[in-house]
């Protein structure tokens, strides 16, 4: 998603300057619009239908690793206090 600042931001991700663009993650871009720290100049959240290919590609994995076949590991046993003992 791209955005034009209105303020400055500074946070994890870095400093935005006031009336600078930047692509943003939808999320981060979206709290920021809302918050009227910045405007939205392009949204990828709105495709139009002739953007769309008309047969999509969907990805086949070489092996499918089954969760059931999977080596159970040995469940980890709790250690016992020492006791001490007074003479």
């Amino acid at each position: 998603m791209k955005i034009k600042m209105k303020t400055l931001y500074a946070g994890p991700a870095g400093v935005m300057e006031a009336g600078k663009t930047y692509l943003v993650n939808p999320n981060v871009g979206l709290a920021l619009v809302q918050g009227k720290f910045a405007e939205e100049i392009d949204s990828p959240l709105y495709v139009e239908a002739d953007a769309v290919p008309a047969q999509a590609v969907v990805f086949q994995p070489d092996e499918v690793i089954e969760t059931a076949d999977a080596p159970v590991e040995p469940v980890e046993q709790a250690i016992k206090p020492r006791v001490r003992r007074r003479s």
